[in-house]
């Protein structure tokens, strides 16, 4: 081989040498790069770690998250089968107990608030059902006192809480509920239990101040009931009998109360907002303070009312029964108590001593008779 050749095959395997070594010898610049390269990657080690770390964190969490949540509804379903199952016992304690095992699942599960409502009110009307003939207007009379466990269950109901966009009705048609009376002493006895914060005891308790909020009472049995400051605005009461009941402050806007029977209630400052009151039989109620406020009280038995100190401002009074009612220093402001026809309030022996009206020239008082 001659010396040209002799120093290119030289050169091709100085080449090739320094392609594999990654440059001239003594320069150290692929050495330096690949250095750089691997202390790159030893620096992010860390932070991939971290990441890898907050990854399988985030996957075990939501896992967890999801097993708590299928044992949790697990959880309520059992409590749920053995609240409803304690129901149908024999002693009226375990029953008691269901009632209240369902208020407290309502609570720790708002999304069975709706079925909790549904069975306790299928129970009520279920075990305070009215006789035939006293859904038909016989008049039947039903056992006093109410049992403890309807007690339990109307309490729990009344004190549900209201979603203001709620449209749901109670469904407590034509059921016995004579005698509902507030369950104070039980109150007492319940914060022992349940550790119930004081402020809300009597309002997640009693009966008094009960939300029956659009609650359908038609034609139910309610004489002698204890409803204090109830809130009853749009209820259905058409053919409720509410005679004697205990009333006082409380709030019937917008309820339907036709042919319902109040004779003897206290309503006193409870609150009728424009209601039609046509066919409603009101005499000798206790309504002192009572507001009256634009409802229609045309025809309306009044006799013997105590309406003392009633608000009745432009409420519609022609041809009311107001014999012996007691409506001295009532607001008569803007009402209507005369008209054409005969169709004058008969005011006859009624106390109007100190009453406000714009008119008391308009006051028809007819003779007695």
């Amino acid at each position: 081989m001659d010396r040209a050749a002799r120093r290119r095959a030289a050169q091709r395997r100085r080449r090739r040498r320094l392609h594999l070594s990654g440059g001239p010898r003594g320069d150290g610049g692929g050495r330096t790069e690949w250095r750089r390269v691997w202390a790159g990657l030893v620096t992010a080690l860390p932070g991939l770690a971290a990441v890898a770390a907050v990854l399988f964190t985030w996957v075990s969490v939501g896992q967890t998250k999801e097993e708590l949540r299928i044992s949790r509804e697990a959880q309520i379903t059992g409590r749920y089968t053995a609240a409803v199952a304690n129901l149908g016992d024999d002693s009226a304690d375990v029953r008691v107990g269901g009632i209240y095992a369902l208020e407290r699942i309502m609570r720790d599960s708002p999304r069975d608030q709706s079925t909790g409502l549904s069975v306790l009110a299928a129970y009520v009307r279920a075990h305070a059902r009215l006789p035939a003939g006293r859904a038909q207007g016989a008049g039947a009379d039903v056992p006093q006192p109410l049992p403890v466990d309807l007690q339990a269950a109307v309490t729990v109901l009344a004190n549900r809480p209201v979603d203001i966009t709620d449209t749901t009705r109670l469904q407590l048609r034509y059921v016995s509920l004579r005698g509902l009376a507030d369950m104070g002493d039980l109150d007492r006895a319940r914060q022992d239990l349940h550790e119930v914060r004081s402020e809300d005891l009597v309002l997640r308790s009693s009966v008094y101040r009960a939300n029956l909020l659009r609650a359908d009472l038609t034609g139910s049995d309610l004489r002698e009931a204890s409803l204090v400051d109830a809130g009853l605005g749009d209820a259905l009461l058409t053919g409720a009998d509410l005679r004697k009941a205990d009333l006082r402050e409380a709030d019937f806007t917008n309820a339907v109360l036709s042919g319902a029977d109040l004779r003897g209630a206290n309503l006193s400052d409870a609150g009728f907002f424009g209601n039609d009151l046509r066919r409603v039989r009101l005499g000798g109620v206790k309504a002192q303070q009572a507001t009256f406020s634009r409802a229609d009280l045309r025809g309306v038995d009044l006799r013997g009312a105590d309406l003392r100190g009633a608000y009745l401002d432009r409420a519609d009074l022609r041809g009311a029964d107001l014999r012996g009612a007691d409506l001295s220093n009532a607001d008569l402001s803007g009402s209507r108590l005369a008209g054409v026809r005969r169709e004058g309030a008969n005011l006859t022996g009624a106390n109007l001593q100190g009453v406000q009206s714009e008119d008391e020239g308009s006051f028809q008082v007819a003779p007695p008779t």
